[in-house]
C-alpha cells in the first residue's frame, strides 16, 4: 500500500528540499559564527591600536562583558517573542527575524569601527549585540521545525559542529590579513559585516524555500516512516488446501462427540466422520 509519503518520487523531492534548507540553516549558521568568533577575537585588539578617547583595559573589560552578557539574553528574549507573534501566520517565522536581524546588525557593526570615541563605538557594538544575537536560537528552532521530534537532537548537533568547525577558519585568514596598525578596523568592518550580510541572504534563500510549500510536515523522515508502517503490516495468509481443511472439520466434529472407554476395555469409541462430505477434490 502507498505510505503518508506519498509516491516514491513526491517522497524523494522533499527528502531534498529538507536536506536543502538543513543546508543552507548549516551555510547561515557558519558565516554568523564566523562574525562572531573574528569581532571577539580582534576586537580588543582593535581598541588598543585605535586608541580612542576614552579607552582603557579596564572600561572596556568591565563594558564588553556587561555588553556581551546583556545583550546577548536581552536579543534572545525579543527574537524569541517576535518570532512567536509572526509564528502564527508564517511558517518559516524565525528565519524572517533572524534574516532581518543580520540586516540591521550588519550596518551597527560597521558604525563599530567608525565611530570616533570609544563610547560612541561600545554603543554601536551594544546595539549590534542587541539587534543580531537573536539568530542562534532562531536557527535552532527553525532546524527543530523540520524534522521530527526523535531526530532533532542528531540534526541540531549536526548543524551546529559543521558551522563550529567551519566558521573558525574565517579568524585564521583574518590574523594572516592583519596589517598591524589600526588599519585592523577596515579589514574587521569587511569581514564582519560582510559575513553578516551573508548569514541574512542565506536565511533569507530558507525563508524562500520553507514558504514555497516544497516542504511537508517532516518530509525527510516520511519515507522512512511509511516503510516502517509497510515492514509492520503483516503478509496475507496462504490459501488453505482441500486437504487441509479436510482435517479441520474432521478435529471440529471429534470435538463435538463424547470419547470414553467402557469399563474393563481400552477401546476408545472414535465418532464415525465421512471425509468425503468435506472432500471436493484437489481442484476447489
Amino acid at each position: 500500500r502507498r505510505g503518508k509519503g506519498g509516491s516514491p518520487r513526491r517522497r524523494g523531492a522533499n527528502g531534498v528540499a529538507t536536506m536543502g534548507i538543513l543546508g543552507i540553516l548549516t551555510t547561515a549558521a557558519t558565516f554568523r559564527l564566523a562574525a562572531s568568533y573574528t569581532l571577539a577575537a580582534f576586537l580588543p585588539m582593535y581598541y588598543m591600536r585605535a586608541g580612542l578617547p576614552g579607552y582603557t583595559a579596564e572600561t572596556y573589560g568591565a563594558s564588553n562583558a556587561g555588553i556581551v552578557a546583556g545583550g546577548g539574553v536581552l536579543s534572545a528574549l525579543l527574537g524569541g517573542v517576535v518570532a512567536d507573534v509572526v509564528g502564527d501566520r508564517l511558517p518559516s517565522a524565525p528565519c524572517i527575524v533572524a534574516m532581518v536581524a543580520q540586516g540591521i546588525a550588519a550596518v551597527l557593526f560597521a558604525c563599530v569601527f567608525c565611530a570616533e570615541t570609544f563610547v560612541g563605538s561600545m554603543a554601536c557594538y551594544g546595539a549590534a549585540l542587541l539587534a543580531g544575537e537573536c539568530w542562534y536560537g532562531l536557527v535552532l528552532v527553525q532546524v527543530k521545525d523540520v524534522v521530527p521530534a526523535d531526530s532533532q537532537g542528531q540534526a541540531v548537533s549536526i548543524v551546529l559542529a559543521v558551522a563550529t568547525v567551519v566558521s573558525n577558519i574565517i579568524p585564521a585568514v583574518v590574523g594572516t590579513a592583519d596589517p598591524g596598525t589600526a588599519e585592523l578596523g577596515v579589514v574587521l568592518t569587511r569581514v564582519i559585516t560582510g559575513c553578516t550580510v551573508l548569514a541574512g541572504m542565506t536565511l533569507g534563500l530558507a525563508v524562500c524555500m520553507i514558504e514555497s510549500g516544497q516542504l511537508s510536515k517532516y518530509p525527510l523522515f516520511e519515507a522512512e516512516r511509511s516503510s516502517s508502517e509497510e515492514c509492520l503490516i503483516p503478509p496475507p495468509l496462504p490459501r488453505r488446501s482441500s486437504l487441509h481443511r479436510l482435517s479441520q472439520s474432521v478435529v471440529r466434529q471429534a470435538s463435538r462427540q463424547t470419547f470414553f472407554a467402557a469399563p474393563g476395555h481400552t477401546d476408545v469409541l472414535v465418532p464415525d466422520v465421512d471425509p468425503r462430505a468435506e472432500w471436493s477434490g484437489p481442484g476447489e
